[in-house]
């Protein structure tokens, strides 16, 4: 049964070349006695396609799942991702409002050795960033002087993103633009 799922899954992943899913592809995945053998499915594909819009297709399905650990998923994948696909992920991390995907972008932020990745993890944050993360936007603010491939600076990405921080949470911004 597990590789008959699989083999739907596959033929519904593959057969546009659309990297989102239709709501009819979503619904068509959503089979509620099997979704841990789709989801497995989805990962699968996700992780041994070579084709860029199956594996964002794949992706899509992923996120659909509400029951499945999203944000574990994501951070795992997050290593061993190809730069693009790291984007990919910390934009998704940057979409989700939960501690998790909050924390793993601090994370991201403070110490991936990649400043472009550093950058748009601090960029991200800014949509579900609380008051509890400004100790570490003020150290990446202080401390990191990287630049992303357009020459925008980590320090000010996290400046920004302390102000946005501050702005949903008071009415008075920490540092100056």
């Amino acid at each position: 049964m597990k590789e008959f799922i699989h083999e739907v899954v596959v033929r519904i992943i593959e057969a546009f070349k659309n990297p989102n899913l239709t709501q009819d592809e979503i619904e068509a995945l959503n089979y509620d006695d099997y979704q841990s053998e789709v989801v497995e499915s989805l990962i699968r594909i996700f992780r041994d396609s070579s084709d860029e819009y199956i594996k964002s297709r794949a992706m899509d399905g992923i996120m659909h799942f509400k029951d499945f650990d999203r944000e574990e998923f994501l951070i795992k994948e997050f290593e061993s991702a190809d730069e693009g696909w790291q984007w990919a992920i910390i934009d998704r991390l940057g979409s989700m409002p939960t501690l998790k995907a909050t924390s793993a972008l601090i994370t991201i932020a403070k110490s991936d050795s990649d400043a472009n990745n550093r950058y748009l993890a601090a960029r991200q944050l800014a949509n579900y960033g609380t008051p509890s993360n400004l100790e570490d936007l003020r150290w990446i603010y202080n401390n990191d002087d990287g630049e992303d491939y357009e020459g925008f600076k980590v320090s000010d990405a996290a400046r920004t993103t302390m102000n946005k921080v501050l702005s949903r949470h008071s009415n008075d911004s920490l540092v100056s633009e």
